[in-house]
Parts: C-alpha cells; structure tokens; sequence
C-alpha cells in the first residue's frame, strides 16, 4: 500500500478520464462509478460517459431497471444509453472506448471493478484512480491480494483509497465511503463527498 496515492491532473483538451477498480467483487464499485457520475452531472454540468468494463453485465440490468422513466435510446444503439444525461456504454472494447475519448465527453468513468488484471492498460491512462475496498472479516485475503497485485504491478500509479464495508486498518489512506440507497438521487452530504473526491 505504500504507493497508492492521490491521483494526477487531466491533460488539457481531453476528457477527464477516471477508473474506479475494486478489490473484492460487491465492494460498490459500479454504485460509485454512477455516483462520481451524477455529481459531475449536478454540480458541474458537464457531458459525462460512464464505461462499463468490468465483465459483470450490470450495465443490461440497470437499463432495464431505469428504461421507463429515464433512459433515452440513441440512434438505435444497444451499447448505449442514456440516464439523467449520463451515457452509459455497456461491455466495451479498447477500441470503442478510444473512439468515445474522441468525442465530445468532458469526464469519463471507467467501472472497473475486479477486472483489472485485464484492464491493466486502462488505469494506466486514466487520470485518476479510485481503489473501492471491502474490509469485511470474510474478504480480507481476497482483498489483501488484490491490493498486493495493484501494488507490484501499477507500482508507477497512485490510488485514491476507499472502504466500501468494515473498518480499513489505515483510515488515513482508506476514506470511509457513505452509505447511501441508489446513486441516482444524491443528497447533499453525499454530494459534497464525490465532490472532494473529484477535486482532491
């Protein structure tokens, strides 16, 4: 854990790129990734892209979940829709992802999560990375591996840690993330939080 530091600055002309990875599966990573989302959105008004890119499908069951009242299908294109004028692109290749960079996107999340073993080159060229761990009892040597793997292969990278559930051994490095019932409708504090981590 000694290098997972805060995260660097965008380069100027080019969409915020964020990678939001987790250590366990079920650490809250996509709810994160959505919420970095909707504040951006909020506060700062500017177009935002969430990517999916953690192997989970999640992005197919939140379209169905959300499709009556706030999905707007675009141009008839399946691997995208739109939430709160949010773009969520579901299962998306390296090549897709550059040509969405290409774009008009201000800010782009990437969700992750465990796949980064995978995604390796994608966190690399974000601008900011945000490590989401699980520090329940049950995960800790699957979360400690993770960590241990980020750590020996992404030793150039610096994370911005968080601790989804339990109590992290070093609240110093690991910010305690709210809980909070859907990304979708942030309050106030919660708003504030994703500001200090977008500006931190």
């Amino acid at each position: 854990m000694r290098r997972i530091l805060p995260g660097k600055k965008s380069k100027h002309g080019h969409p915020k790129v964020i990678a939001v990875v987790g250590s366990v599966k079920g650490a809250g990573c996509t709810q994160f990734s959505i919420a970095l989302a909707e504040t951006i959105r909020i506060l700062y008004g500017k177009r935002t892209a969430v990517i999916e890119l953690n192997g989970s499908n999640d992005f197919e069951k939140i379209e169905k979940q959300y499709a009556r009242r706030s999905i707007n299908k675009k141009n008839n294109e399946t691997e995208m829709y739109d939430i709160h004028n949010v773009s969520y692109y579901k299962r998306v290749s390296q090549k897709k992802f550059f040509e969405i960079y290409a774009g008009t996107y201000q800010y782009i999340v990437l969700d992750i999560g465990t796949n980064f073993q995978k995604q390796k080159e994608m966190i690399i060229i974000s601008d900011k990375k945000c490590l989401i761990t699980c520090h329940s009892p049950w995960k800790y040597e699957e979360n400690l591996k993770s960590i241990e793997w980020l750590d020996e292969n992404l030793q150039k990278e610096r994370f911005e840690c968080f601790s989804s559930f339990g109590v992290p051994c070093n609240k110093k490095i690991f910010r305690q993330v709210p809980i909070y019932a859907t990304p979708f409708e942030l309050e106030k504090k919660l708003l504030s939080f994703f500001v200090d981590v977008l500006e931190d």
